[in-house]
């Protein structure tokens, strides 16, 4: 009996080992493998998106706060972008 069974273990793995096709693919739905792989890409996609919103909001949005300059001079200052703002403070 148990030599019969060592049989059919040794017969099911060689049939799985004698198909190429079986050893390559990790999966038998590849449409599952290309489903995951549009939902990382997609991901991706998104993080990139609200990133650039994020950089994008700050760019515009960022004060610059500065010493020895008048408030008035400093409200008409916001109205620039705020790397323009840290170049125009430069100046003063």
């Amino acid at each position: 009996m148990i030599h019969a069974m060592h049989k059919i273990t040794k017969w099911a793995l060689w049939t799985q080992q004698h198909s190429p096709l079986l050893l390559q693919v990790t999966t038998t739905n590849p449409l599952e493998s290309y489903h995951s792989a549009c939902h990382k890409i997609v991901a991706l996609d998104e993080k990139k998106h609200s990133d650039s919103e994020y950089v994008s909001f700050e760019f515009c949005t960022k004060n610059i706060s500065a010493i020895g300059v008048d408030h008035v001079i400093l409200h008409e200052i916001y109205k620039f972008p705020f790397p323009v703002q840290q170049m125009l403070v430069n100046e003063f």
